[in-house]
């Protein structure tokens, strides 16, 4: 899709929309400054909030002040450094194994804490994504530990924590624990397809099962001429 198809996609359900490409190391993402340019010039007609989910694990070397003409960032851990020389636990390869998940874990909360200290990044995307291999055990391995370590991140560098539709995380008892921290969130479709652009059932089921108030959602900075509905329902989500 297009940008001006996104931002279409998003007024046509009553959403204001920021659009935030990957940005890193790799062919998809935006990972030079010539490339981030063109990505910006992309969307300077239109009124969406402009951004870019940095790949904290794997950065590109798109320079600060260009970065800094967002209106916000986001971070997210997609792979991690790891094992000899130049090795990597990507978190979509389905061949990556992995004998013990604590110092995954681990790992991930220091990227997490080296990339706040580094882009001072607003949202932190899809918290709780876990390699392909870990996923299905992904409920006994982000425990209560791990639960305050995030937490504590979150307070300590300011960021929001995005509750993804996508990914379907954090799950509630996460949540609770950050709104009762008062730190904030961010409703995010992670929309990689058509079909899944703007869609948020899971964010907003989240927002009313936990009560967020307005006060409680991360919104940018800047302003946009953007027609926002003032109240939208999740369309059909159970849980």
């Amino acid at each position: 899709m297009t940008p001006g198809e996104v931002w279409e996609a998003a007024r046509s359900r009553g959403y204001g929309v920021g659009i935030a490409d990957h940005c890193g190391r790799g062919d998809f993402q935006l990972q030079s400054d010539e490339s981030f340019d063109i990505y910006m010039r992309s969307l300077e007609d239109l009124p969406v909030w402009r951004a870019v989910e940095l790949d904290l694990g794997n950065p590109g070397s798109v320079a600060p002040h260009r970065l800094a003409r967002c209106d916000y960032l986001i971070g997210g851990v997609h792979s991690l450094p790891w094992g000899d020389g130049d090795g990597r636990l990507d978190f979509f390869d389905p061949k990556i194994e992995v004998d013990d998940p604590r110092p995954v874990i681990d790992r991930i909360l220091e990227e997490i804490d080296r990339g706040a200290r580094r882009y001072r990044f607003h949202i932190l995307a899809h918290p709780g994504l876990l390699p392909l291999v870990l996923r299905d055990e992904a409920g006994g391995i982000l425990d209560e530990n791990w639960e305050a370590g995030l937490l504590a991140l979150a307070r300590r560098h300011g960021f929001a924590l995005e509750i993804s539709s996508r990914w379907e995380l954090p799950g509630e008892r996460l949540v609770e624990k950050a709104r009762r921290l008062g730190i904030r969130f961010s409703l995010g479709s992670d929309g990689h397809s058509r079909e899944r652009m703007c869609c948020l059932d899971y964010s907003l089921w989240m927002v009313k099962r936990c009560a967020l108030e307005t006060q409680q959602i991360y919104w940018p900075p800047n302003e946009k001429s953007l027609s926002v509905s003032k109240t939208t329902e999740p369309t059909g989500y159970v849980r």
